[in-house]
């Protein structure tokens, strides 16, 4: 890549997290809502983890939420990765959004139908993210 180029992790001067060897990073929102400049979730959509990171690439939360234990799925089972795509605010809540799709073979998988509210409260050491019960 020329050295004039801008990598896919630095738009707007914002870093994203690379993918890593088996996920897949998709869909961030900034924490606090409305900011850049403090904290961003980011949802793995092939692993169904939710991180935090700070604008420098820092993770911003020790423990990411993992919503296989939340819905009881399989973190080895293909079948079961959530393949979220997306998220926005709502009021107070992050909303996470599912392909809503089928699979590659066209067959139903429920794992991928799915809305999610979270919440996500900062401070200056990181974020805590609460999911669903």
């Amino acid at each position: 890549m020329p050295s004039d180029s801008i990598s896919p992790q630095e738009i707007s001067g914002c870093w994203m997290p690379s993918p890593r060897n088996d996920s897949e990073a998709s869909g961030a929102a900034a924490v606090p809502a409305g900011s850049f400049d403090r904290f961003f979730v980011v949802i793995d959509n092939e692993s169904n983890l939710v991180r935090a990171y700070s604008p420098n690439g820092t993770e911003a939360n020790p423990d990411p939420l993992d919503l296989n234990r939340v819905f009881d799925f399989d973190p080895e089972d293909e079948d079961e990765a959530m393949d979220l795509e997306a998220t926005a605010w709502l009021g107070d809540h992050v909303i996470l959004i599912g392909s809503l799709g089928r699979s590659k073979k066209g067959n139903w998988r429920p794992s991928r139908h799915w809305i999610l509210a979270l919440s996500a409260e900062s401070n200056d050491t990181g974020v805590t993210l609460t999911g669903p019960d």
